[in-house]
This record gives C-alpha cells, sequence and structure tokens, in this order.
C-alpha cells in the first residue's frame, strides 16, 4: 500500500497524508494481538507543485520499498529557503568581488527579498521558498521598485543581481532543492539597461575653482582634492596611499588599490606632476615610509583610512557654481540621479588631457583603464608609455588658488564675496 492523499491549503501549499508501517523494537514491522500490521497516519506539507510532486515520488517509493518514510526534520529540507540561498550566494561572491562589489551586492539582495515579501504577501517572520521565483515574480517586483521612483541603473543592477543569484542557486540542486529553472534569455525578465550620455567634464579651471572653495579648516579635505586634480585616480586610491608610495625625487606614484583584482595586482607606478610635488612636499615629506597619507582624523600613525566628505566636496561646486560661473552640469550630470562631486576631477584630468591631444592609450595608462587591444592587456604594458605619460602629466598647469579678479576693482573673489554679503 503506498498511497498519498493531497489537500491543498492555499497560497501554493500542500498536505501530504499517507500510512505507513510502524517498526517493532528488532526492526521488523509491528503488529496487533491478532497478527495484523500496524499503521499510523503521517503527514507532511510542502510549498510549489514542484516539491509536492517530489515529495509523492519519494513517499511512495519509501512504502514500497521499506514501508515506512523518514520525514524531514522541517517542511523546508525538500524546498530551498531561497533567502538562506542569497546569503549562501553573497559569501561565493566574497570569494570573487572586491568588498565594494559585495556590498552593493547586499544592498541589492536586501532590497529583492523586501520586495518578494511585499508583492507575494510573506510575514518577515516567514520563509521565502524558492518555488516563488518566476518570471512574473521578477516583473512585479521590478514595476514596484519603479512605482517607488528608483533610479533606472538601480533598478536593472537589483534585477540582474536577483537573476543571477536564481540562476547559481538552480545549479546546485541537490543543496538548494524545489528551485524552479530560470529564464534563459536575461532580456526575457530584465528591464531595459539605462542609456547614459557622457556629461560635458568640468575644465581644470572650474576643478580649480572647486578646490579654492574648499574649507580652509579642511585641511585633509583639501589635501585629496588636490591629488585628483594632479593624478585623475579614484577617491579609494587616493586615501589608500602610504607615504612610500610616492617618490618624491622621481615625481612618481605606486598606485596599490584598483577598482578590479587586476588593476589592483598591477601596482603600477605613474608619473606625477612636478606641481604636485611641490604641493605636497612640506607635510609628505616628515611622515614615515608606511604611515597613510590620509588617515582618518588626521593621526599621523592610524592604520584607519580617513573617509572622503562629499557633502563638502558638493558645497564646494556649488560655491564656485554661485561665484566663478562653474557649470553645474560640469560636476552634477542631468542623466544621473546621485551625483559624485569628488570624481569630476577626474572626469577633469582626463578632459584636460585629451584637450592636449594626449592618446588615449597614454591617458589609460595614467587613470587605470584597461587596454582595449591584445597587445595593451599581455604583451607591451604602461610602463612602454612611461616617457609619453610623463609628458602628459608636465602639461598640466598649477592649481589657480588666487581665483579671477575683478579687472575694475582688482579685488580678490575672497573678498568679493564678503562685500557681497553685506547688508
Amino acid at each position: 500500500m503506498a498511497s498519498v492523499s493531497i489537500d491543498d491549503l492555499g497560497s501554493g501549499r500542500y498536505k501530504l497524508r499517507w500510512r505507513e508501517l510502524v517498526a517493532g523494537p528488532e526492526g521488523a514491522p509491528e503488529r496487533t494481538p491478532d497478527g495484523r500490521l500496524t499503521r499510523r497516519s503521517r503527514s507532511l506539507t510542502v510549498v510549489g507543485k514542484d516539491a509536492r510532486d517530489e515529495a509523492v515520488t519519494r513517499i511512495r517509493r519509501a512504502l514500497l520499498d521499506e514501508g515506512t518514510f523518514e520525514l524531514p526534520a522541517t517542511a523546508d529540507a525538500l524546498v530551498a529557503n531561497i533567502e538562506k540561498a542569497g546569503v549562501a550566494w553573497l559569501a561565493w561572491k566574497r570569494t570573487r568581488c572586491t568588498p565594494r562589489s559585495v556590498s552593493r551586492y547586499g544592498q541589492h539582495m536586501a532590497r529583492f527579498f523586501a520586495a518578494v515579501r511585499d508583492v507575494r504577501g510573506i510575514a518577515t517572520t516567514a520563509p521565502v521558498f524558492a518555488t516563488v521565483m518566476s518570471r512574473d515574480l521578477l516583473t512585479e517586483v521590478v514595476a514596484l521598485w519603479q512605482k517607488e521612483g528608483l533610479s533606472e541603473s538601480f533598478v536593472y543592477g537589483c534585477a540582474r543581481s536577483a537573476l543571477e543569484m536564481w540562476r547559481w542557486v538552480s545549479d546546485d540542486p541537490a543543496n538548494y532543492p524545489g528551485v524552479p529553472t530560470p529564464p534563459r534569455e536575461a532580456k526575457a525578465v530584465l528591464p531595459r539597461p539605462p542609456i547614459y550620455v557622457a556629461p560635458p567634464a568640468p575644465t581644470l579651471v572650474e576643478a580649480d575653482a572647486c578646490l579654492r572653495h574648499l574649507p580652509v579648516d579642511a585641511g585633509q579635505t583639501r589635501r585629496i582634492g588636490t591629488f585628483l586634480r594632479y593624478t585623475g585616480l579614484r577617491v579609494f586610491q587616493v586615501i589608500g596611499l602610504r607615504r612610500c608610495d610616492l617618490d618624491l625625487a622621481n615625481a612618481t606614484l605606486t598606485i596599490t588599490e584598483g577598482k578590479s583584482r587586476a588593476e589592483k595586482a598591477e601596482h603600477r607606478t605613474v608619473p606625477v606632476s612636478r606641481h604636485l610635488v611641490a604641493e605636497v612636499l612640506p607635510w609628505v615629506a616628515t611622515l614615515p615610509d608606511d604611515a597613510l597619507l590620509f588617515p582618518a582624523w588626521g593621526i599621523i600613525g592610524s592604520d584607519r583610512r580617513a573617509s572622503i566628505r562629499p557633502d563638502v566636496f558638493r558645497a564646494a561646486w556649488e560655491e564656485a557654481t554661485k561665484w566663478d560661473g562653474v557649470r553645474v552640469i560640469a560636476w552634477k550630470p542631468a542623466n544621473r540621479v546621485t551625483g559624485r562631486p569628488e570624481h569630476a576631477f577626474r572626469s577633469s584630468f582626463q578632459a584636460a588631457l585629451r584637450l592636449g591631444s594626449v592618446p588615449d592609450e597614454v591617458i589609460d595608462a595614467l587613470v587605470g583603464h584597461h587596454g582595449r587591444g591584445t597587445r595593451g592587456r599581455h604583451y607591451a604594458g604602461h610602463e612602454t608609455l612611461f616617457p609619453r605619460m610623463r609628458e602628459a602629466v608636465d602639461g598640466l598647469g598649477a592649481i589657480d588658488w588666487e581665483g579671477p579678479r575683478d579687472r575694475g576693482s582688482a579685488i580678490s573673489f575672497t573678498k568679493r564675496r564678503k562685500n557681497d554679503a553685506a547688508p
């Protein structure tokens, strides 16, 4: 006897009922005093049709072979908890991606499962079983995010991470059973990717105006901005620099951080402007070799890096726009929901080199972009471009700390601000 009855509980949940033999003390089937086999009723609740069919097959086979079915400890033993699987996917990502990327994936997963609970009405204390995954679910989640007003890039990134996690989990049915097959074509479920239009980059004159409006008492922020303006590096690459990375005598800089593992492993050395050396010489020359150039709170010897202050840079750009005619679109692109005012220096550096007719391959070598061809990636490294990189950075002018002057009255911009503010 291997019959299994199925009760539909609604919401994709099914209760399976069957009767099985009762084992005696010595393992043999137990019998009643009149010699009949003793049976008992059992039940199991599962989620999803696939899990239901799989459980029925396993129960029937066990009843025919052994007369009894070993009940799993929990109901989700036959169906994976997709939320727990998402945590495992993040742990796997941690072995392959940078901490910044893993943090972004974590945000995507938190946003995704919050939306899943919302559109499917799952309580925060209830598990999210893998059987909820479907094309319709992703479509509804994307529609919810769009209704909430999230940016195109964030919606696309979250949906792509959710699909990647779904595919990773479905590829391991032994550990994550009951996962529906994900769609083969990503574009069948993902929203349209955002279209980025290259915004105009700030000129060096505009970048200098921003630096002038940084607070005088924010000395470390001004120094970070100075490095950004002269090197075109990313912020995290600058705040990760140590004294030993900067060769003052030869005006070179060794970059130990990178956006990718490949860039970080390069530890490339690039020339820097002599003007930068002159700017930083007074305070860099006194630091120990292993000291961070930008430690937290400015404490020399601290091994904790400084935190960037985007709000300070944003306020400086706003002041430069107000007083020096800097274009807003140059530091706050119209096609971006959130601007990155500190990243505008990287744009101004590259734009200045392009205006100086510096070849793209030289600019790529300076700012850490990968070579566009096989030669640049595998055979001729950036060191072959070193003389031209030196020529490019030496062509950058010094920072204009003085600022514009009123030709009629020769009053500096600082005095002009005070006069305009006076009643």
